[in-house]
């Protein structure tokens, strides 16, 4: 009997930590909602802090991958629907306090790149396999955010050394773009395409723009407007021909008029002190949107201009399920739905069309 009792308690100990190896590879959670539009999905790796996101597939199912500094790890989010989703952490291969940061899919060759301030590295992970490789940068250079342009060379902003560099995957090697002067410290970064790579600089209040098919020099645009002095730029996208940055300590969103030497076109953001950091825009021919965090808040929000003019329609926010929650990205993809790394409160949130409950106010005529 006792030899029985003492095989079942082996035998409940070797199971349960099979399950739990099992659980780290591939888990699912309970979703929570905030209000029928947001759904998040909460990571089942403790304070993880996920951070950047990007787009695999819309699906369904959907695909998502996000960097977890905090847990030095790079995590994935399949979604069929609210009560059908796995997620997935890979780690093996990430050195620790690496804290990966920024990451981008890369289609043509089925990679995630992503940075890793942490140990001055460049990550790759195959999707296919999960192997992941890490590349050192060289010198000095500390990686934050990268972006990769339609040749497939990536690029890779080094706010601490004032740097841009560019690494290509087929040679392989970096290149290195000083951005001149002190202290531009190069920091956010999207592209337009091979020969149009935009950075932003909020220790000179500059947005910039280098054609490295050209040219080695930046040309560097004040963020600022009439009256004011300039002002540092926090998120930055790109439409087809212009970039869009949140200005975080003016509340406001704006977009430059290329071919002008300083004139920008800006949105008021509400309330103030909002935060506004990351920015993505998408448009329907019809109408142009830009999406944005509001991280000191805990909010999303979501602008609906006119694609003839980019004349303001419609403006709404909505808040996660908490205030603490933290939202440092969003990114939407090709059905229009928008993700968003929830930082403080460890979730991945979806944010799905129709976005928000619209209510026709009556008209009202005074004599």
């Amino acid at each position: 009997m006792k030899r029985t009792r003492i095989f079942l308690i082996f035998l409940f100990i070797l199971l349960t930590l099979n399950s739990t190896i099992w659980l780290l590879a591939d888990e699912q959670g309970l979703p929570s909602t905030t209000n029928g539009y947001i759904v998040e999905y909460p990571l089942l790796v403790p304070n993880a802090g996920p951070q950047s996101i990007v787009v695999q597939t819309a699906g369904p199912p959907a695909t998502v991958w996000f960097t977890m500094p905090d847990a030095d790890a790079i995590g994935r989010l399949v979604v069929t629907n609210s009560t059908n989703f796995q997620f997935t952490a890979f780690d093996l291969g990430i050195t620790a306090d690496s804290a990966p940061h920024d990451l981008v899919y890369d289609a043509a060759n089925g990679l995630i790149w992503f940075t890793q301030p942490g140990n001055a590295s460049l990550g790759r992970l195959v999707i296919s396999t999960g192997a992941i490789t890490e590349i050192p940068l060289p010198g000095s250079h500390v990686p934050l955010n990268l972006a990769i342009a339609p040749n497939g060379r990536l690029y890779i902003t080094s706010p601490s050394t004032n740097h841009l560099l560019s690494y290509n995957p087929a040679t392989p090697g970096f290149t290195l773009y000083p951005y001149g002067g002190t202290g531009g410290n190069p920091t956010h970064i999207d592209i337009l395409n091979n020969n149009s790579i935009w950075v932003t600089s909020p220790a000179t209040n500059q947005v910039a723009e280098i054609k490295p098919s050209t040219s080695t020099t930046f040309i560097k645009i004040p963020v600022q407007d009439f009256g004011i002095s300039p002002y540092p730029p926090s998120g930055l996208t790109l439409d087809s021909s212009a970039p869009w940055i949140t200005a975080n300590t003016m509340n406001r969103i704006g977009r430059y008029a290329e071919g002008t030497l300083t004139f920008w076109r800006w949105y008021e953001l509400l309330p103030a002190n909002s935060g506004a950091s990351a920015i993505d825009y998408t448009t329907s021919g019809t109408f142009n949107y830009l999406w944005f965090v509001q991280t000191d808040l805990g909010r999303v929000g979501r602008m609906t201009l006119g694609a003839a003019n980019n004349d303001l329609i419609l403006y709404s926010a909505h808040a996660l399920s908490t205030p603490a929650s933290q939202p440092t990205d969003i990114i939407v993809d090709e059905n229009g739905v928008a993700w968003i790394t929830g930082k403080g409160n460890n979730v991945i949130a979806q944010w799905v069309s129709p976005y928000a409950s619209y209510t026709n106010l009556p008209l009202v005529v005074k004599p």
